[in-house]
């Protein structure tokens, strides 16, 4: 956490605590940087302290430090330490191939409104997603926040930056069309899945269950409850990054995490089908453990370990995925980890399922994000549900209406708009009279 003594302490990933400073940059305005991690908060500063006391501010900013070198400073310093490591990656990542390669090399004083405004305008129009601009925005949003409170700006230009939602709407709609496994290529890839008893399993959960792919790495053995034929999701994998003083990632380390979001923590309910296919896969590695001489289906273990026990990562796995299609001539099918769970949500929505149940199976936060992912519309479906609208509101014998009951019809319809009797004949006559002219 950072402070106005000058330095910033953390508990770092490994459970220990870095105390760390930048006490300024060299003459080509890279940072120089102390850091020190000890067991302990205090033990971390302590040997620290020697290297910045008696300093009032660690970092003397010049205002017309490039914003690459000042930006990539506060990125490192401050905002790193209020996300995950996965997140700041992919932060830090954008940045540098969006920001510092467009604007870079201005002075953070010199960045206007007018220039935002049009490289975000630019990122829209090239196709990137409203979602990448957005966060892009977000993160300059804060940085220049940042520079205010240093006195090195202002006003913040990013406040009127205006950017819309349209072209996200658009690309989505683009892109939905293939979120699910395409049809002409669904039977191929199935048969396909019979040549390999890792990915058989591993899809057909996915597709079974609706399982996240992190989610579904993440799973023990412990977490499959047969009798009650249901899955436990509260886990799932992410990475833990190690970065150098220029943001570049030293090292990674896929471990267990927390779900997506609380709403993912859930229960499935799995069918007979999916039972079987985890029971012939706990089979097959049964058989590998007498093999490899490794625990493979204790509860404790991962349903998808690797072949020595350990936590599989997600980049190993689309990896081993990308391979299997290739080698099944699906490299071109559009097919990606991602439509397997698509598959399960589109299949609920073909049934005719209830949004909202979808969306708890699913695990999604809103039901709003479960829609973005429903692309049954196709006519069959369409029929079925008009169909089941007639089932419900259709009576059992169509029935005539009798003269009394026209009668009545009639006279209810004379008293409702306050006609007279006589004036119905006339007005009859005289169309009677039209039509014989």
């Amino acid at each position: 956490m950072a402070n106005n003594k000058g330095y910033s302490v953390f508990k770092n990933s490994r459970g220990t605590y870095t105390a760390q400073a930048t006490i300024g940059y060299d003459e080509n305005g890279k940072a120089i940087r102390k850091s020190f991690t000890a067991d302990t908060k205090v033990d971390a500063i302590s040997k620290l302290l020697p290297y910045i006391k008696g300093t009032e501010k660690v970092v003397t900013t010049s205002n017309v430090l490039p914003l690459r070198k000042h930006m990539l400073y506060w990125l490192m310093t401050y905002y790193r330490y209020t996300v995950s490591s996965r997140t700041f990656a992919k932060k830090i990542s954008d940045v540098k191939r969006h920001i510092f390669s467009a604007i870079g090399d201005y002075a953070p004083k010199d960045i206007t409104t007018d220039m935002l405004q049009t490289l975000l305008v630019q990122f829209l129009s090239k196709g990137y997603s409203y979602d990448t601009v957005s966060k892009l925005k977000s993160i300059l949003n804060a940085y220049f926040e940042y520079c205010i409170d240093e006195q090195i700006i202002t006003a913040n230009p990013v406040l009127r930056v205006k950017i819309n939602a349209r072209n996200l709407k658009k690309k989505q709609s683009a892109e939905n069309k293939n979120k699910a496994i395409p049809e002409k290529y669904r039977e191929a890839f199935m048969k396909a899945l019979d040549t390999s008893p890792f990915m058989k399993a591993f899809c057909m959960t996915a597709i079974l269950s609706g399982g996240r792919p992190a989610e579904l790495l993440a799973l023990k053995w412990k977490d499959y409850d047969k009798a009650a034929q249901s899955l436990r999701i509260d886990k799932a994998t992410t990475v833990d990054y190690d970065f150098d003083d220029e943001g570049n990632i030293t090292s990674a380390v896929t471990i267990i995490g927390d779900t997506k979001t609380a709403g993912s923590v859930r229960t499935n309910p799995i069918s007979q089908t999916l039972c079987n296919i985890l029971d012939e896969w706990k089979d097959y590695r049964k058989i590998q453990e007498e093999i490899l001489h490794t625990s493979l289906t204790d509860d404790e273990d991962y349903i998808f370990a690797t072949n020595r026990g350990e936590l599989r990562s997600y980049q190993g796995t689309r990896h081993m995925f990308e391979k299997f299609l290739a080698v099944n001539g699906l490299s071109n099918s559009g097919i990606h980890l991602y439509c397997l769970r698509h598959t399960f949500s589109n299949d609920l929505f073909a049934n005719g399922e209830n949004p909202r149940v979808v969306q708890l199976l699913m695990g999604h936060s809103k039901v709003t994000t479960t829609m973005i992912y429903n692309t049954e519309n196709s006519p069959k479906s369409l029929s079925n549900a008009v169909g089941k609208q007639n089932q419900k509101y259709a009576e059992e014998k169509p029935t005539q209406t009798t003269d009394e009951q026209k009668q009545k019809m009639l006279l209810d319809i004379i008293k409702r708009n306050n006609l007279r009797l006589d004036d119905l004949l006339a007005a009859a006559i005289k169309e009677h009279d039209d039509f014989e002219m």
